[in-house]
């Protein structure tokens, strides 16, 4: 797998909290709270909720994606090996 690009933690720390706030906009139309943690809305500590829902779709989400790459992997893995045969 070839790396496009690096980001520094403030980068990859902004990106998972838009991502977090997509899922709480998008698929729970804010019914669940999602606060921001990258710095960009100052929420201290104390007062910091993120709702399991969301953290559990988005780990649904990767694991779904992960096994459909597996798959596809095997796959192509396997028709590989058929046409060596031939």
């Amino acid at each position: 797998m070839k790396i496009q690009s690096m980001f520094y933690k403030e980068m990859v720390i902004q990106r998972f909290c838009q991502l977090s706030e997509k899922v709480m906009k998008d698929i729970y139309n804010y019914e669940y709270p999602a606060d921001c943690f990258c710095g960009e809305n100052k929420i201290p500590d104390e007062h910091f909720i993120f709702s399991e829902n969301i953290m559990r779709f988005i780990e649904d989400a990767v694991n779904t994606s992960i096994m459909d790459e597996q798959m596809f992997m095997d796959e192509t893995i396997t028709e590989g090996e058929s046409f060596s045969k031939s």
